[in-house]
């Protein structure tokens, strides 16, 4: 056990030495990985802010956890908001042809200029599905003809099953767009089940768009942010949505008082002072 705790000292990398596949100790280290992710996201849980920097490194290294650029920039924007750090400071665990760093580079060009059309084609040679995804968009003249093209969510949906994780985060912001939208909830369900900080995305919708306050509304809304805390990805700012909902669900009796749940959400809301 003091073997153990000492593994999962958060301040050691989340990448371990690799071993072949066929190696007796193999399955071990797997397990292993595996457990430190769970007791990350437990640490995470409960607002420490390093465990979420190494759960952000565990996504990066594929260890314990599948490999994804998304996570692995949700987890570290979240230990971002509770330290000061800048985001940005991401791209030194990045190579220069990683797929992050080139659609970050590519996707605030309002148009596609020589330098963005070098970076799309070094991206299609790295990561095809992620070009795809940016060249589905970057036809657009308007953030609407996004979230209303058919065509468009097609071709995002394309590029998504063949593993685009841009063609998630852009299907959700064609969720979010509200009237005329063509992505359904189910879509980003199923995709939120790969990305968990999808869930907060479609608990954010469901409390903009049921403004009468029902007791069923802010039930299934707090589920699904339950749901991305699991994973240990509830922002500071949906932990404090899930304190405001569950007092007053609280107060209609709708669910039993609980000191320490407050408590773990004011830590998570908690930012920390150099």
């Amino acid at each position: 056990m003091v073997l153990l705790a000492t593994i999962m000292a958060f301040n050691t990398s989340c990448s371990d030495d690799s071993v072949e596949l066929d190696s007796p100790n193999y399955a071990m280290q797997t397990r292993a990985k595996e457990q430190r992710v769970q007791s990350l996201i437990q640490q995470a849980r409960t607002g420490d802010s390093e465990a979420y920097k190494a759960l952000a490194l565990c996504y990066h290294h594929g260890d314990g956890v599948e490999k994804s650029w998304l996570n692995t920039a949700f987890c570290y924007y979240i230990y971002c908001e509770k330290t000061g750090k800048d985001i940005k400071r991401i791209t030194e665990w990045l190579d220069e042809k990683h797929p992050y760093r080139l659609i970050n580079e590519i996707m605030p060009k309002p148009a596609l200029d020589k330098a963005s059309r070098e970076k799309l084609a070094l991206l299609e040679e790295v990561a095809p599905a992620e070009a795809k995804a940016i060249k589905a968009i970057k036809i657009r003249k308007k953030i609407s003809e996004i979230t209303t093209s058919s065509n468009i969510a097609t071709a995002l949906r394309e590029a998504e099953q063949e593993g685009s994780e841009m063609a998630a985060v852009l299907l959700a912001i064609c969720y979010t767009d509200g009237k005329g939208s063509c992505v359904e909830e189910a879509e980003i369900l199923r995709m939120a089940e790969k990305y968990p900080c999808l869930y907060l995305v479609i608990g954010d919708k469901r409390d903009d768009n049921h403004t009468d306050g029902s007791t069923e509304d802010a039930l299934r809304v707090m589920e699904l942010y339950s749901k991305a805390d699991a994973h240990g990805m509830l922002t500071p700012q949906h932990a404090g949505k899930m304190r405001v909902i569950r007092h007053r669900l609280e107060k209609q009796g709708a669910i039993a008082p609980d000191e320490l749940e407050m408590r773990r959400l004011g830590d998570i809301m908690k930012k920390e002072t150099n």
